[in-house]
């Protein structure tokens, strides 16, 4: 079925020979005596109309195959492909819409159709054509075509070229991933090496849906047969974006980097809102970066464009620099995008001298300054890669920085610092430089060597001869290199150092006396019989009854830690850090403070252990030793006591006598005793003690005593007075003795002063007395006594002495002799011997 075109003209300008008939002839189906109409009214067209009714086409869908449309709506050109100098056209309209691909040549054009599956109502909409390119590989070339309706899924197809036959054949068909996904919306063929044979095969599904119409692109690679395999890789946009329709163009490129292989370009025009972006990838001899190395985004070429990526070109030079341009065509307009000359830019690094010496006396006040200066040289060498440079100048920067990683660096540069940073303006495509390296003298690890980077950029923007654009750096070569400074080291051909170490360990006493030794030191010897041992350590697990005090030279120890659960205090210090020389010997001394126990102990062990980064396991056995110390605890107890020095005892006495002892030693005290018999008389001669005298021992057990205190002991003895009188002996010497005594498997009497006062003595003196009954001398005499007044009162009675006139008598004398005292004292003394007579 073909399609009629009736050309009908209303009016007087449409007479034959005129301008206006012969348009209309041109308008209509052949023959235009059939199809052309020239009227002056429109009543006319009535009848004409009447004509088409009877001539009129089935309409989609509803007629049979023979009477459907086959190219009228073919939509040829829709994609279009140049091969060999000839022309593939994709019509994805043609015979209802299923699509077919045309070959033009400059004789003749083929139009195809799909084959051996027969053209069925299935095959409906699919549009075949909807892109189309050719690969080629292993001397086989076929015609792929996309279908991204084909069942709603999408297809790509190949086939041969329809050079004559108007049959196609399909070799192979690619299926689609999703469902609605438009597998098949643009093939690209890429040949990397531009060898001519085809290296992958792209094919876009723009409406890959995960959150939205993201998209994605697939690649294929060919095999031997000629048939293509999907390579398992996808070119993917900006997560972020999820309705840009990446995938929606895709272009092969020229190469851009100057490594001699092709790149690809797709578009992904609705991204940002419809905006678009570009996105680049490089190729590689194995395929493609998933990676996009560039994003081109719409605003880069102007503000105001739409759908920017929906077609792309890359292959020609456009502007004449030798460069390849990129077309990118957006919504009503075109954007020409020039590429940019690569440079490449090798740096190298060089030191003087190659390694930094280990020099012991480096930090010593008469050590060469320069001792610790490395001269380091770098040199930077740029080449032009893909065009003809028109200066011998280039600018650029660099950085420079030592051990970035580190927080504090042990080496720094010229002036003090780690890290520099210098623009080298127009300077000669290849240029050094020189920095010093200091290193810190003090610096312990000297094993590791010192990384330093350099890093180096073009600028940003920067003026080019005749306004060319802006170089770019060959990022494949890196912006940065990084090179190690080695330390020397004495390991032999292989600069592998292997040490083999072993240790020693002794106290510098055997027994530890808790309250009166106050340090505790150790006495190590390392040992290394074989090459340079590097970070060699000392580990020792000691109890916490110690503190860690000092050390000799050559050993730094860090902060012990304590394990608690264990009662355990682990400290490690570095052994002649950071290089230990090979066949030397190196003793030295640690002391540990002596703190308050807290629990009994009998002995103290001290664990320690030498080890390196690099001994072999074999020759481990020796880096161990342990040291055991008894222990034992000071005692400084003094011993006091009382008694009664002298007891007097009459020998007349009949009942017992009580003595008191007093000892001042402890509150916690259990003791045992028994009675004794007294000595015999020829025991009794000299002093009583334990040596001459069966004696009494009272053993007291004490339980706890603490520091400072004080307590006393009280001993009661009954004394037999009657069994000692039978003795006959004046006087008698008892010697009472108290003796302190201790577990010597625990404790120590250190001070000599003091031990003095663990035996007392204490003597007591027994005295004897003949005691007098004076109860018949009292009776006696009170009796002679009363028997004697009685005498003189008989006396005095018969002398009249109780008789009235002697009496009165007796008193006038008194009186007279009041006159004078003197003359009568003498009187009275004169007549007494008359009154005797």
């Amino acid at each position: 079925m073909k399609v009629i075109r009736y050309a009908i003209g209303v009016g007087d300008a449409f007479q034959l020979g005129s301008e206006g008939r012969r348009e209309l002839e041109a308008m209509a189906s052949k023959p235009v005596s059939d199809y052309v109409f020239s009227v002056t009214n429109f009543n006319f067209l009535s009848e004409l109309l009447k004509q088409l009714e009877e001539k009129i086409f089935a309409i989609e869908g509803e007629g049979d195959v023979e009477t459907s449309f086959e190219m009228e709506l073919a939509s040829a050109g829709l994609s279009a492909h140049l091969t060999d100098g000839n022309i593939l056209l994709g019509a994805a309209g043609a015979y209802e819409w299923r699509g077919t691909v045309i070959y033009q040549t400059r004789g003749a054009t083929v139009v195809g159709k799909t084959t051996p599956t027969p053209m069925s109502l299935s095959d409906k909409d699919g549009y075949l054509g909807y892109s189309v390119t050719t690969v080629q590989h292993g001397g086989r070339k076929h015609v792929v075509s996309g279908a991204p309706r084909w069942q709603h899924e999408g297809s790509v197809f190949l086939f041969d070229i329809p050079r004559t036959s108007k049959q196609i054949t399909v070799k192979q068909r690619l299926t689609s991933f999703q469902l609605g996904s438009y597998f098949g919306a643009e093939v690209c063929d890429v040949d990397l090496q531009g060898d001519g044979d085809t290296d992958l095969l792209l094919v876009s599904a723009p409406l890959f849906h995960t959150h939205g119409d993201e998209g994605r692109v697939y690649i294929y690679t060919p095999l031997r047969d000629g048939s293509w395999m999907f390579s398992g890789k996808i070119l993917e946009g900006d997560s972020r974006e999820i309705w840009s329709r990446f995938g929606s163009a895709l272009a092969e490129l020229a190469d851009l980097d100057g490594d001699g292989l092709r790149e690809v370009a797709v578009g992904a025009p609705h991204e940002g809102d419809h905006s678009g972006a570009v996105y680049i990838f490089r190729g590689r001899r194995d395929g493609l970066e998933t990676t996009p190395i560039q994003r081109i985004s719409s605003s880069t070429a102007g503000p105001s464009f739409k759908l920017f990526g929906r077609s792309l070109h890359g292959k020609l030079d456009q502007t004449g620099d030798g460069l390849p341009d990129v077309a990118i065509g957006t919504q009503g307009s075109a954007v020409l995008l020039r590429s940019r000359p690569v440079v490449n830019i090798k740096a190298t690094m060089t030191f003087s001298p190659e390694k930094i010496p280990l020099v012991e006396s480096r930090c010593s006040s008469t050590a060469d300054a320069n001792s610790n200066i490395i001269q380091m040289k770098i040199c930077f060498e740029a080449t032009a890669v893909n065009f003809k440079p028109r200066s011998r100048f280039i600018s650029f920067s660099y950085v420079v920085e030592l051990e970035s990683k580190r927080r504090t660096p042990r080496a720094t540069l010229t002036g003090g610092v780690s890290r520099r940073e210098e623009f080298l303006k127009n300077v000669l495509y290849k240029h050094c430089l020189t920095q010093q390296v200091a290193l810190n003298c003090k610096e312990k690890d000297v094993v590791n060597p010192i990384i330093i980077t350099v890093e180096f950029f073009l600028p940003k923007k920067v003026n080019t001869p005749g306004g060319d654009p802006q170089f770019i750096m060959n990022y494949l070569l890196g912006q940065r290199i990084t090179q190690k400074l080695n330390f020397e080291k004495d390991c032999g051909d292989d600069n592998v150092c292997i040490p083999d170490l072993s240790l020693t360990a002794r106290p510098t006493i055997d027994t530890l006396i808790l309250g009166h030794d106050q340090v505790l030191s150790m006495n190590f010897t390392v040992r290394n019989k074989g090459e340079d041992s590097f970070f060699t350590v000392l580990h020792i697990v000691y109890p916490s009854l110690f503190y860690f005090k000092e050390t000799d030279d050559g050993i730094k120890c860090g902060i012990p830690e304590k394990d608690t659960t264990k009662e355990l205090v682990n400290l490690k210090c570095d052994v002649n850090y950071p290089v230990f020389k090979k066949s030397i010997k190196f003793s030295f001394k640690i002391q540990f403070e002596v703190g308050v126990i807290k629990y009994y102990l009998s002995s103290i062990a001290i664990q320690a252990n030498v080890s390196s980064d690099d001994e072999l396991p074999k020759t481990l056995f020796n880096n161990n030793a342990n040291a055991v110390v008894r222990v034992l605890y000071t005692i400084n107890t003094v011993l006091k006591g009382n008694v009664q020095s002298h007891v007097s005892l009459n020998r007349t006495e009949k009942n017992d006598q009580v003595l008191w002892f007093y000892f001042k030693l402890s509150h916690s005290i259990s003791c045992k005793t028994k009675q004794l018999e007294a000595p015999g008389k020829s025991q009794a001669a000299g002093p009583w003690d334990a040596t001459n005298t069966a004696s009494q021992s009272w053993k007291c057990h004490i339980t706890s005593l603490k520091r400072m205190e004080l307590a006393q002991v009280t001993l009661k003895g009954n004394l037999i007075v009657t069994t000692l009188t039978r003795l006959n002996l004046e006087k008698v010497k008892m010697k009472s003795e108290a003796h302190l005594r201790y577990d010597t498997s625990m404790f120590k009497q250190v001070s000599k002063e003091m031990a003095q006062y663990n035996n007392l003595i204490l003597p007591t003196d027994f005295i004897f007395l003949e005691m007098t009954n004076y109860i018949p001398i009292m009776v006696g005499t009170s009796v002679g006594g009363l028997l004697l007044l009685l005498i003189i009162t008989a006396i005095l009675y018969k002398v009249g002495f109780f008789n009235r006139n002697y009496k009165a008598k007796m008193a006038g004398e008194s009186d007279v002799g009041n006159t004078d005292d003197v003359v009568s004292t003498t009187q009275s003394s004169a007549n007494l011997p008359q009154s005797g007579q």
